[in-house]
């Protein structure tokens, strides 16, 4: 672990700030160094006292963070749309079809 965050010990942790932790789940935004400065979002799971990472989004540059963010807020207002939606519309405008959970069921 490097300093607060349970990150591997050859990532330099520059700085931090905590989404939310609780016993189970901890999600955090860092910034740290390792083959140049990147930000990082990780999401950890405590497994029987130990922190394992279960997720990381990584921002290498600003312009990568300028087109996450466009294409995340126009997908955010989404959420309070219906839930049966079958598509969802790409940053160009064009529509992509979406994996339905009956598309998805192998049980049959």
């Amino acid at each position: 672990m490097t300093g607060e965050y349970p990150v591997h010990s050859a990532i330099d942790v520059i700085d931090g700030t905590d989404v939310y932790k609780n016993e189970e789940w901890w999600k955090a935004v860092i910034v740290y160094e390792r083959y140049g400065r990147k930000v990082g979002v990780y999401l950890w799971h405590n497994e029987d006292g130990d922190w394992k990472r279960k997720q990381k989004y990584v921002i290498r540059e600003q312009e990568d963070w300028t087109k996450d963010k466009a294409a995340i807020e126009k997908m955010v207002p989404l959420l309070d749309e219906e839930a049966d939606s079958t598509s969802v519309s790409e940053a160009d405008g064009s529509k992509v079809d979406e994996l339905t959970d009956e598309a998805m069921d192998t049980s049959t």
